[in-house]
């Protein structure tokens, strides 16, 4: 079999969040130097699809924190041991300017023509996480870059009405995947996922982040879509988790909605598991139509400004 060619586009929010849990998780099972990395393993520890697993090691890769041989995969060139915490979660640092762009923007402080020497003090940033944050935004459609000089941002109106096709596109989607006669029920990541979704339930407060939120939403709703076992509804909930963010994050004000989405992610996963899948599908419908009708204030965000 012919070796897969390197991904080499900008990384997507999940797979940036799977890149930050692969470093933990090797500081946190003493992995040395060498250790190989299996995207199968990787999938099941973190339930997710191979996918975004392997678009977190390339990322990792291009960081220098793993290599790829050519037919056996890849392998842990940082010595995780020598790493502190703080060091191992650096990498997110473009997911923190990130978040304060886009609160910024919703919140209207951020519109019209920008200059990166701007953005750079505005949020006290290196430029590399700058323009990994800029090219995360320019990827979901809010910022393009102006031809010569700086960024624009696209109208808020505008990206909001994307923003809301792409959960009507998602109410039709998403409970057709759990009706799908080839749904396939896997235990083991599923129960996985429910542990997930759990622990963010039980520790969620005014202090967690809208990224933290979103990604663990981001993987329940793809798992689903991936064992629905049609590769064209894991492609286009793929799709759509990179234009729904607006939507979402416009709900995360209200942490006893956030409570209740999650509630219902659990309650869904049980439902899967007893093969109630009608059941689960209307629960489903239930679930996107609760943020399709959810109608904010204004924006407030607490990684708005200096992150």
């Amino acid at each position: 079999m012919p070796d897969e060619p390197e991904i080499t586009e900008t990384a997507t929010a999940l797979e940036l969040d799977i890149a930050d849990r692969i470093l933990a998780f090797a500081h946190g099972s003493r992995l040395p130097v060498g250790a190989h990395l299996t995207e199968a393993a990787l999938s099941a520890e973190f339930g997710v699809s191979r996918t975004p697993v392997r678009g977190a090691l390339n990322l990792l890769k291009r960081r220098g924190h793993v290599e790829r041989i050519a037919n056996r995969g890849y392998f842990l060139t940082a010595d995780v041991s020598r790493m502190q915490a703080p060091e191992i979660r650096q990498e997110r640092q473009s997911d923190l300017i990130y978040e304060g762009m886009i609160g910024d923007y919703l919140g209207g402080r951020l519109e019209g023509k920008v200059s990166e020497a701007h953005l750079l003090r505005r949020y006290n940033a290196d430029r590399p996480a700058l323009v990994e944050a800029l090219a995360r935004l320019q990827a979901e459609g809010i910022i393009r870059a102006n031809p010569g000089y700086g960024w624009q941002f696209e109208d808020l109106l505008r990206t909001l009405g994307a923003s809301d096709e792409s959960q009507h596109f998602r109410l039709i989607l998403e409970p057709a995947g759990l009706r799908q006669p080839t749904f396939r029920i896997d235990r083991k990541r599923l129960l996985a996922c429910k542990k997930e979704q759990t622990h963010l339930l039980q520790n969620l407060s005014d202090r967690t982040r809208p990224s933290d939120i979103f990604a663990a939403s981001v993987r329940f709703h793809e798992l689903l879509a991936e064992l629905s076992g049609n590769r064209f509804i894991l492609q286009a909930i793929q799709q759509q988790s990179r234009t729904r963010r607006l939507v979402d994050y416009r709900s995360y004000q209200d942490l006893e909605r956030v409570r209740s989405f999650y509630r219902e992610h659990v309650a869904m996963i049980d439902l899967v598991l007893e093969g109630r899948m009608e059941e689960a599908a209307i629960l489903m419908e239930k679930h996107i139509l609760d943020v399709v009708h959810f109608k904010p204030g204004a924006f407030s965000a607490t990684t708005s400004g200096n992150p």
